[in-house]
């Protein structure tokens, strides 16, 4: 949750180029924190998440309205089953069959077979063929390394109609930004209508996960939602919708620089990720849900950073593989004479340290967290704009108790309360800047991702300084009321 002052950042133009189980499987859930969000004009936040990495829940599967042609796939999968099938030869659906479903799936998107691929669903569906069409042309747009379907649960053998619910991971890696595979929870329903007859997908949603209530596991992804414009740049692929495609042009020069900045500060320090995925999205409902299935969110906020788990077969990995980060265009950061490279190199800063730490440093006291965001802006733009936010000259003159900022009040729904404490994290990356220099800020960060814990933060803290909290926090307040006043 981090906070920008409102309307304080410097116009600037677009940069320069730069030159060069319960249903579901066990050892599969979203991780215990949530996105890194940033605010609109006031708060951007990395809201760790009740389940970081996003994201996922346990839902009895509801009856729901067949979405538009070209909305991608349904949320949920319906009670009945889509597919009749002739009850004197319905027969059991084996794991083997599935698999080799899975295994055409996979084999016909990477050789770009859109025949192939379709043949899977229901061909008397044309709300879901057009659907997965979409989503096939979408696919085949983003530079993925490694692209492949394998099947993660089924919730039982074929009923009396020939159907059968299974849960299926996309398993993919985006070339330049994943450091390893990552995947994405799909729900499938497949049914054969005789017995000789093919498996057939006749409806699809978002696999629920079995550790939370009402999200889904890592899905949906902008691919499965609208038709995509996608950006190339050497660090940076950028996702945008025919509404945010002339925004995602204009500043995808900008969004390279921030990420060139970023990378070159972080250097050759332990496993941080090589490049970034960014979406640009004009639609609140879309922005909050996507890699989550939540639709809805604090209106103030401008963009989040979810990262997702290393894929293995044996389950979900505990390390981070790749983040995804998502831009609200109807933010302040979009408004004429204003400036989204703010926005980029915050959620940049989290995507990049995502896979340093054990499930990306959930559990990670937050002021490490958003602080080290705040401080990777402010080393190639002013810290104007947030020593002189007013909720920070406020806090110190009326609320400030000489702490260190808490998790709570970094969490705060109250925008005051919040951007003090975001603006004092940044404080506490310039007094060790101040007094340790600046390879201290990403020692801190590093070694408190390392072990993702409150403990493990204070010694981080004490291991980077050579000071116990309380010698800490008594010569940071000093050095707070110095900058501030």
């Amino acid at each position: 949750m981090t906070r920008y002052p409102p309307q304080r950042y410097p116009p600037q133009p677009p940069g320069p180029a730069p030159p060069y189980a319960p249903p579901g499987p066990p050892g599969y859930r979203a991780w215990p924190t949530a996105p890194r969000r940033v605010g609109q004009g006031g708060l951007v936040a990395v809201l760790v998440c009740a389940s970081l990495v996003v994201l996922l829940a346990v839902t009895v599967l509801a009856v729901v309205a067949r979405q538009p042609a070209g909305s991608g796939a349904r949320r949920s999968l319906p009670n009945a089953p889509a597919v009749r099938a002739d009850p004197q030869h319905t027969t059991g659906i084996t794991d083997a069959e599935i698999r080799a479903l899975l295994e055409q799936h996979g084999s016909a998107l990477r050789r770009g077979d859109l025949t192939r691929f379709l043949s899977a669903y229901d061909q008397t569906d044309h709300g879901l063929i057009a659907g997965q069409r979409m989503l096939y042309t979408n696919l085949r747009k983003i530079p993925l390394a490694i692209a492949y379907y394998t099947l993660m649960h089924r919730s039982g053998q074929a009923g009396p109609l020939g159907s059968i619910d299974v849960d299926v991971a996309f398993v993919h890696q985006v070339a330049g930004v994943d450091v390893d595979r990552v995947f994405e929870g799909y729900r499938w329903r497949i049914a054969r209508t005789a017995n000789t007859a093919p498996l057939r997908v006749s409806a699809v949603g978002g696999m629920p996960d079995p550790a939370t209530g009402g999200k889904y596991l890592y899905y949906p992804a902008p691919w499965d939602e609208l038709p995509l414009t996608v950006t190339r740049r050497r660090h940076v692929v950028l996702l945008a919708n025919d509404r945010t495609r002339g925004l995602a042009a204009t500043w995808a020069a900008t969004a390279e620089l921030s990420a060139e900045q970023n990378l070159q500060a972080w250097g050759r320090r332990p496993a941080g990720s090589p490049g970034f995925l960014v979406t640009f999205e004009d639609l609140r409902s879309r922005f909050h849900g996507y890699w989550s299935g939540n639709s809805t969110g604090p209106k103030w906020e401008a963009g989040h950073t979810i990262s997702l788990p290393a894929f293995t077969t044996g389950g979900q990995a505990a390390r981070s593989a790749g983040a995804r980060i998502v831009s609200f265009t109807g933010s302040s950061f979009y408004a004429p004479g204003h400036d989204p490279s703010y926005l980029f190199t915050h959620e940049m800063a989290h995507a990049m340290v995502s896979p340093v730490g054990p499930e990306s440093g959930a559990g990670t006291p937050l002021y490490i967290v958003e602080g080290f965001a705040r401080f990777m802006e402010t080393r190639h733009h002013s810290t104007g704009p947030f020593m002189n936010d007013p909720a920070l000259i406020a806090h110190l003159q009326h609320g400030f108790t000489g702490h260190l900022p808490t998790d709570a009040q970094l969490r705060s729904s109250k925008d005051d309360v919040a951007g003090a404490a975001y603006e004092l994290s940044l404080l506490v990356y310039l007094f060790i800047e101040h007094r340790f220099g600046s390879s201290r800020c990403f020692d801190l960060v590093i070694a408190a991702y390392q072990k993702p814990t409150e403990t493990g933060g204070q010694a981080a803290l004490a291991k980077t300084t050579g000071l116990n909290l309380a010698a800490f926090e008594a010569q940071w307040v000093a050095y707070v009321h110095h900058r501030v006043g």
